[in-house]
């Protein structure tokens, strides 16, 4: 069986992978657009700034932006960032000079703003609201098998903040699963979730985001075989409304192989045309979450793109996920960062990579 496994997942890289990452190439952790402009933030902790009328790189002197560890943009437009001396500071889109907004005292995250324009920084020592100085930390956790340091919060692979100015965070632990936390900053506390949130257990998080007044969560694991669902949330309970895995149970009770298994990345909403968006290893794939999309079959093949993916992740077999963030910038123009290929826009026609 092992043996299988191990083909499995050798015929999944020959038929999918171009190769290994060409080390030349600019890689990016996180992108923001203000404008015309795309904000990316490299993995060396730098900002490149791109044109988006021509997809080429603005030339802008950026050595002032060095160190960065998150990037952000409020309400206003104004772009926000972190560096790794766990200062929080604005940035003047047009001479590039920075001013500090905060400091934090431990390391940073990510930041995010509420309705109301308040910054929150998600921080190793918990969720900061910057302008009243205050540190909240969750008590309970979903996932039984990770044990959390005292007073510390691992790095979220995703987050996301709702209308409603809850703070999401998803982790991912490969093998041992994935984790939750939701924080009102309204109510200045985390939301404890039921155990039931995940029906068919904790599945690393790729992404949170919303649509039609819903929130969704996308999972995905490469562990030997490969697996992912989309999930739509309501009044804080998870409800699977696609599953994808190596295997399924049929009404005999007998366990048969799936033939298009989905290990499913990050996914986002798209209000021009209502649909959900999500990235596999496949294809991109959209699907109209007020129908049934329970099967692949239910969703729509969108584009198919050729990207590299990096082998070994250090908690589980596999690859990790090589597209990092999907979101629509403009009018069905699509944003998806990729880990090893630089930022990718698609326009509905053409699919561009900017390095």
């Amino acid at each position: 069986m092992r043996l299988f496994f191990t083909l499995f997942i050798s015929l999944f890289f020959l038929s999918s992978c171009k190769g290994q990452p060409n080390e030349s190439v600019k890689q990016y952790v996180d992108a923001v657009v203000t404008g015309k402009n795309l904000w990316g933030l490299t993995t060396g902790g730098k900002i490149k700034i791109f044109d988006l009328n021509t997809n080429l790189s603005l030339g802008k002197n950026t050595n002032n932006l060095q160190d960065i560890v998150a990037i952000a943009k409020d309400h206003n437009g104004n772009i926000v960032v972190a560096d790794s001396f766990h200062q929080i500071k604005a940035v003047d889109t047009v001479t590039l000079k920075l001013k500090r907004i905060a400091r934090c005292d431990t390391d940073i995250f990510a930041v995010v703003f509420d309705s109301h324009n308040n910054c929150y920084s998600i921080t190793a020592g918990g969720i900061i609201d910057i302008y009243h100085d205050h540190k909240y930390l969750p008590r309970f956790s979903l996932n039984k098998s990770v044990k959390y340091l005292p007073g510390k919060i691992g790095k979220p692979y995703t987050y996301f903040i709702d209308k409603d100015d809850n703070i999401w965070m998803g982790y991912g632990y490969g093998e041992w699963g994935g984790d939750l936390y939701v924080f009102s900053t309204k109510r200045k506390e985390f939301i404890q979730l039921t155990d039931g949130f995940f029906k068919d257990g904790i599945e690393p998080v790729k992404s949170i985001f919303e649509g039609n007044s819903n929130v969704y969560i996308s999972t995905g694991l490469m562990h030997m075989l490969l697996s992912g669902s989309i999930i739509k949330v309501n009044d804080f309970k998870g409800d699977n409304i696609f599953v994808s895995s190596s295997y399924f149970h049929e009404a005999d009770g007998k366990s048969h192989r799936n033939p298009d298994p989905q290990y499913i990345g990050p996914a986002t909403f798209n209000p021009v045309d209502g649909c959900i968006y999500f990235y596999s290893q496949n294809s991109i794939y959209k699907g109209d979450p007020n129908k049934n999309l329970s099967t692949i079959g239910d969703w729509q093949k969108v584009v198919q793109l050729k990207l590299n993916w990096a082998s070994g992740q250090h908690d589980a077999v596999g690859s990790p996920m090589n597209v990092l963030k999907m979101q629509f910038i403009g009018k069905n123009v699509l944003m998806i960062v990729t880990q090893n290929d630089g930022i990718g826009i698609y326009d509905g026609n053409i699919f561009a990579l900017l390095h």
